[in-house]
Parts: structure tokens; C-alpha cells; sequence
């Protein structure tokens, strides 16, 4: 989403590091030789162990950067690095758990039950075992791993026409109790569930992000307007670029900075965005904003002290001059 976002944008983005977990996913699920298809595979044939199933993922896999084996060596046991840490896994009942034996008859059975709870359970319609072996064109009972798959695709697909926001859940303590804050239990809850990977990338990529006219009005209002030339302007946008360019000169719109970093801000499609903020709070990069202007005005102020001081040469000499106390910071030269 991050990605998507920035590129609608306009937005260059090429400091932000995104973590990419295709490899494990295609550990898993990637035909023929992943995991569950050849868990599903074995069921197939009918034949094989648990043991022999695990010898197969160790030949297969043995050069991928997911697939670990447990430091003792064990003839039970694998490692996959998930993008929430390393998982260890006995396959002992790896096959049979995965069959899922409950044949058609029994399936059919139970979806035309007078009981309307357990007619919708085994319903065909919700995925039942009769769909799923007539979409598969066999007559073996569907596996756990062909169900889970076809869920997570259905969930996928649902996700993709939404555009979801999540409310992270964090268990203070194991004891369900008021009052006990268990620090490790918490860290891990963020670090699993992507919300510390999240802040990461918010970090290095642009945390703040407001539209041109929300933006303006704000400066506006704050008076940061009064600071800037930017009068002969109409667009909000070029407006906004133009307050920016005053308070951080050395960052230029979609160009990097000083000693080729990335910009602290850049310009983007209906948006502002600013990078290395404080805090990642709005209010921290406007205090820096305030600060710069005011430090620009001081030594404006300062400048045209110096010029009244100095002494004028010539009648066609160009003399410098600063205009502030609410004008604009700019300087004019005199025929």
C-alpha cells in the first residue's frame, strides 16, 4: 500500500526498504515442490511417511534461505523463517492431519440434515468437501492444505476490492489481569504483527502527508504566508513548494540533499510530503518550520542593519535592501 501510494503520488521513494517475503511464500505454497503441494501430492499417491515427506522438503529445499534445519539434527523437525521469526515443525501426523479423511458420502450426508446449523456447515455451496473434489476433478476427499489455500485466495480477493484499516489488539499479560504490563509479551505482539515493520517504513519513507489547500490554510492561519513571496502565485501546490523552498532551502523538490541523501520533502500529486521528522509528529516538522523562518528573518533583519551602516558609492551604485517585519524576505537592487 505504501508503495502504491507513493507511485500515484509521484512521489520518489527509492530510500524506502521494503521487506519482501515472496521467498517464504513460495516455500510454502509453490508448486511442485512446496510444502503443501507436496503434502497434497503424497495424500494423493496414498503412500508415504511422515519421515519420507520430510527427506523430500531437506533435498528440495536445502539451499533456501527460509528452510532451516534445527541445529541438533533430527529426523522429526524443520525451521521455516517466517516474517514474524523462526517456526519449528514436527511432521510427525503431517499426513494424516492433511487428509482430513471424511469421505463424500458422509459429507453429503451431513449437508442435508434437517438441522439447519449443520447443513450450512457441510454445505457445498460454503466450500464443503463435494465442491471442492468436483472442482479438482477427483474423487479423493479435499486436504487441510487445498482448503487453506483456497480460503486465504478468497480472503485475498476480498481484501483487494476493499481498502482495509486494522485495529492492532495487544494482550498486556497472559494473567488477563488489570495492572500487569509484561514489556516482552507486547514487543513481540508488535514485532509479529507487522506494526514495527510498518513504523520502519513510515520512517524512512514520508510519515506526514497533507493535501496542498489543508496545508496552506494551515500556514496561513499561522501566518508563515506573511514570511514568503509567493503572492504572484495561484496554485496551492506551487505555493507550498514555495514556503518550503524558503524554510529548507538545501532540499529541492524531487532532488536529494546535501551529501546524496534523500530529500526531507517532496512534492507530490495532491499531496505534501515531508521526510525525518522528529518524532514523526506534524507539529515537531512545523516547530523546525517556525525556527527556520524566524531564523531567516533574523538574519535579514540583520543585513539590512548593515546596508543603512555602510556608506553608498556611486549615484548609479545598486544598493541591497531587505524587506521584513511581516514582508516578504527578498532583496531589490537600485539603479
Amino acid at each position: 500500500m505504501e508503495e502504491e501510494f507513493y507511485r500515484n503520488e509521484g512521489v520518489d521513494f527509492s530510500m524506502v526498504s521494503f521487506r519482501d517475503n515472496k521467498k517464504c511464500v513460495a516455500l510454502i505454497e509453490k508448486k511442485p515442490v512446496g510444502i503443501l503441494p507436496l503434502l497434497d501430492q503424497v495424500c494423493m499417491l496414498g503412500r508415504g511417511t511422515d519421515e519420507q515427506v520430510l527427506g523430500q522438503l531437506k533435498r528440495h529445499h536445502k539451499k533456501h534461505p527460509n528452510f532451516l534445519r534445527p541445529r541438533f539434527s533430527s529426523d522429526e523437525e524443520f525451521i521455516i523463517e517466517h516474517f514474524a521469526g523462526k517456526v519449528r515443525y514436527n511432521v510427525v501426523g503431517f499426513l494424516e492431519k492433511n487428509r482430513d479423511a471424511l469421505h463424500n458420502d458422509l459429507a453429503e450426508m451431513m449437508s442435508s440434515s434437517e438441522q439447519k446449523l449443520l447443513s450450512k456447515i457441510f454445505s457445498a455451496g460454503d466450500g464443503g468437501s463435494a465442491a471442492a473434489v468436483s472442482s479438482r476433478g477427483t474423487k479423493m476427499p479435499t486436504t487441510i492444505a487445498y482448503k487453506f489455500k483456497e480460503q486465504l485466495n478468497k480472503l485475498n480477493k476480498q481484501l483487494l476490492q476493499t481498502e482495509p484499516h486494522y485495529i492492532r489488539c495487544v494482550k498486556p499479560n497472559e494473567e488477563k489481569s488489570a495492572g500487569i504490563f509484561t514489556s516482552q509479551m507486547v514487543l513481540n505482539q508488535l514485532l509479529y504483527s507487522g506494526v514495527l515493520e510498518t513504523v520502519r517504513i513510515r520512517r524512512q519513507g514520508y510519515p506526514f502527508r497533507e493535501t496542498f489547500k489543508a496545508f496552506w490554510e494551515f500556514c496561513v492561519q499561522e501566518m508563515y504566508d506573511k514570511h514568503v513571496n509567493v503572492g504572484h502565485l495561484r496554485l496551492c501546490k506551487d505555493k507550498c513548494a514555495g514556503l518550503l523552498t524558503v524554510a529548507l532551502p538545501r532540499e529541492s523538490r524531487g532532488g536529494g540533499g546535501e551529501n546524496g541523501e534523500s530529500p526531507k520533502w517532496q512534492i507530490g500529486r495532491s499531496k505534501v510530503g515531508f521526510i525525518r521528522v522528529p518524532l514523526l509528529l506534524p507539529s515537531a516538522f512545523l516547530y523546525q518550520l517556525t525556527v527556520s523562518i524566524n531564523d531567516k528573518t533574523e538574519r535579514s533583519s540583520s543585513g539590512m542593519v548593515a546596508c543603512r551602516s555602510s556608506k553608498t558609492g556611486s549615484e548609479g551604485s545598486s544598493a541591497l535592501e531587505f524587506r521584513t517585519g511581516g514582508g516578504a524576505l527578498s532583496c531589490g537592487y537600485g539603479s
